[in-house]
């Protein structure tokens, strides 16, 4: 705790940092987006070079999502995943994500949802993290951080002192 005497700040770089530490912190926006489909769709990337290959990667992105109205007795909901590059780290894929079983064909609603990752890429070459959304059904509307509905959505990535 304190102030880092001015000699040792010369000193200080992130290889005598303990385990744990946060090397480096980036911060954007994902995208606004609207589907029908159930397959998926970029709402936003970031991207990042980790220093050490022995380091890890903390990945937090939260999206706003309104679910339309749809027939009776029906699930709607809105799906996402999580890739590095072209690999899949997370996915509602096969599982219901932010959804209901709604009773009335006009009933809708909407929330934000967060998700958090702890990832090992073991690498120092630069990687992108990115975010897709879809509808659970068919043909129901899934929107994502629609400015008129609620914020925008966000993503960080910090990259932690392995």
């Amino acid at each position: 705790s304190g102030t880092i005497p001015a000699a040792n700040v010369a000193t200080l770089t992130s290889s005598n940092l303990p385990a744990g530490s946060v090397i480096q912190v980036k911060h954007g926006s994902l995208g606004a987006m609207s589907t029908t489909a159930t397959s998926y769709s970029i709402i936003g990337s970031i991207s990042i070079t980790p220093t050490s290959a022995s380091n890890k990667v903390f990945i937090m992105y939260e999206n706003h999502e309104y679910i339309q109205n749809y027939s009776t007795d029906a699930w709607r909901g809105c799906l996402t995943q999580l890739l590095r590059d072209s690999t899949t780290l997370i996915t509602d894929n096969n599982y219901y994500g932010n959804s209901a079983f709604v009773a009335g064909n006009s009933d809708r609603f909407m929330n934000y949802t967060s998700h958090h990752y702890l990832d090992s890429p073991n690498t120092t070459n630069a990687i992108t993290y990115q975010v897709d959304g879809r509808s659970k059904v068919s043909g129901v509307s899934a929107s994502f951080n629609i400015s008129t509905y609620g914020m925008q959505g966000r993503i960080t990535v910090m990259e932690i002192k392995g």
